[in-house]
Formats: structure tokens, sequence, C-alpha cells
């Protein structure tokens, strides 16, 4: 008895200790979605899921699909703040929970979690021509995966910024850290100096390696050439189909913008792909397949598409950096320019009338 008497006092205090640290934690945890949901560090996802306007507000809510192309950085010159800046007068708030290596699937994705959270009056989704393709894949699983994105909204674990958070930390930590096979790239004859700055990440490690593991790689993704891209796109065009369905479900306007690849625009970067073993030729400067299949796609579901491969081949200034596929300011402002002029001219969103204020003795002595 007098054993039992002595334990007894021992659980309490083990039952105290544990309840009190389940409580710290989850006070913590609190804590932390509060501060990283009010903007504490502007992180990756308070960045995304924040609505953004340019002064007015109270106008249509735009939400953006997209990857690297349209992704927000914390003070940096990107297509969304040039559209913004396109827009002002506009009243537009702009939501835009883009993230870089993201595709169509992951737009689904995207889309679902945010009509958990909003209504929004425009979605805007981005092709990057360069790789969406191929980032569907040509797996014949396409419709399991599909069904397991769409099975459920996201929970509101799911929901958290804390979450998000580790998450993108996580996300950013193996972009930066390829499990590549190095030697591979060498022996395929890339350049020790390239694969060097590949491994450092000064240059694009998933490029440079395509000399090495997929040197067909744009001409399947911008030529079509293969069974593998036929079946890419045939993946693509469902997920696309969900996106329009979901959205337009939820009274969106959908506005899609394809953003063509550097080989499309000029031979800028011929030679420095070909330096990386990745095979180029004048044909896939001339290539328009996928642009039109895109476009024709939407045609037939009734939603018009941006194509901005005519202004950027109309374009003089250099778009793209030196030694990567992504936008330069250039480019940046140029893309930007050109959707607010499409959403202007179509009138999916348009300028605010001026509020004129008289004084009640106005014109009287």
């Amino acid at each position: 008895m007098a054993e039992d008497a002595q334990r007894r006092p021992a659980a309490t205090r083990w039952c105290a200790a544990a309840a009190a640290l389940v409580a710290t934690l989850a006070a913590s945890f609190l804590a932390a979605e509060v501060a990283l949901r009010r903007g504490a560090g502007a992180t990756e996802p308070y960045l995304r899921w924040t609505y953004r306007d340019e002064g007015t507000g109270g106008g249509p809510r735009l939400l953006i699909l997209g990857d690297s192309f349209f992704t927000r950085w914390a003070g940096g010159d990107d297509v969304e703040q040039r559209l913004r800046e396109g827009l002002r007068g506009t009243g537009v708030r702009i939501l835009n929970p883009s993230v870089p290596g993201y595709g169509p699937y992951q737009y689904l994705e995207t889309l679902i979690a945010a009509l958990a959270r909003t209504t929004p009056d425009v979605v805007l989704v981005s092709h990057y021509v360069g790789n969406d393709l191929m980032d569907v894949g040509c797996g014949a699983d396409a419709s399991r995966r599909l069904r397991r994105i769409t099975a459920a909204a996201p929970s509101l674990l799911e929901r958290s910024f804390v979450v998000q958070h580790v998450a993108a930390l996580a996300r950013e930590y193996f972009m930066r850290h390829p499990g590549f096979d190095w030697s591979v790239l060498t022996e395929a004859g890339i350049p020790e100096d390239d694969v060097a700055r590949a491994r450092r990440f000064e240059l694009n490690p998933y490029v440079v390696a395509l000399g090495a593991t997929y040197p067909r790689y744009y001409r399947d993704t911008l030529l079509f050439e293969s069974a593998c891209a036929a079946r890419a796109w045939a993946n693509t065009q469902h997920a696309l189909d969900d996106i329009v369905r979901r959205a337009s479900a939820a009274g969106a306007r959908v506005v899609p913008v394809i953003f063509p690849h550097t080989l499309q625009v000029s031979r800028l970067h011929h030679d420095l792909y070909r330096r990386w073993r990745i095979e180029v030729s004048d044909d896939v400067l001339d290539a328009r397949q996928a642009q039109d299949r895109l476009l024709d796609h939407y045609r037939a579901r009734g939603v018009e598409a941006l194509d901005l491969l005519p202004a950027f081949e109309a374009a003089t200034a250099q778009l793209f950096w030196d030694d990567d596929e992504h936008l330069n300011p250039a480019g940046n402002a140029l893309a930007g320019a050109e959707i607010a002029r499409f959403l202007l001219e179509r009138g999916v969103v348009a300028p605010r009338p001026l509020v004129q204020t008289t004084s009640a003795h106005s014109g009287s002595l």
C-alpha cells in the first residue's frame, strides 16, 4: 500500500509534466501561426496566401496559378509586381500562391486549396511550355493521381502557415541539393566548370543535367516528337479541364497565359545548351506546337488564352538571363505589361471611375 501511495504522486507529476509540455507546444504552435499569418518574416506561406492590391482595393479578386515565372519574391522585381503596375487604377486584389517547379497538377491542388479560402473573380493559369508538359509526365496513372488530388479539400492542418512554412523550407533544401550523380554529367561531356557551378546552384542544375539524362527533352516538350510527349499532353488536358471546370463552377473567369521558352524566342542560349549536350536546332526556334495545342484546347472550351510568344519575338531587348531560361527584369516588365493589357482590353478588369466630391457651397459667393 505504501509503495502504491509513492507511485501515485510520481505518476501524477509525470502526467502534469506531459500536460504542461503539450500545452506549451500548442501555445507555441498557435503563437507561430498567428505571427506567420500576420507577416512575420515575409515567409513563403504569407507571400502566397495574402491578397495584395495597389492601394484602392475593393476591385476584382485575381488568383494566379503559376510557377517560378509568377513567384512573388520579397522585395524583388517579378511579373506580379509589373502586372499590378499595369492594372493600377482597377482596384484589383491579387492572390498569388505560385511556387517554383509547379505545373498543371500542382495548379489544380493550389486551386482547390484557394477555393477553400476565398472566391476569386478571375483565375489566371500560367503555362510555361519549357517544362509543364513533361512535368505532368507520360505515365498511365494520370486518372488515379487526379482522383487523389480532387478527393477532398485541404484539411485545417494542411492550411496551417506553420506546416506550410516547414514544408517550404524542406522543399527549398531538397531543390538546392538534388540527388544527382554529378560524375555522370562530366562523363556526358558537360564541362567541369559548369558542373561545379550547377552543384553550387549558380546554374540551374536541373537544366544542366538534361544533357546527361534527357538530351532530347526540349524537342519533346516543344515539338511533341515522342509517344511519351503525346501521352503527357493527354494527361495535361485532363488536369486543365478540371481547373477550368472548378474555376467556372466558383464563378471565376479563367485566363490562361502561355510563357514561351527561350529557345523559341532567339538563339541566345543555343550555344549554351549545346555546351551542356542538350539537343538544339533551328526547328526548335520555329516551334509553335505547344502554343497551338494550348490555344486550340482552350478555344474549344470557350476560353481565350494569351500567347506571349509574338510579343517576346517582337521585342528588341534581351528578355532572359545570360545563363538561365528565366526572365530578366526586361522580360518581367514585358510579360506583366502584356498580361495587364490583355485583361484590360478583354474587360476582365476595368479602370475604376474617379469619385469626384463637390462642396455643398460650390459655385456660390
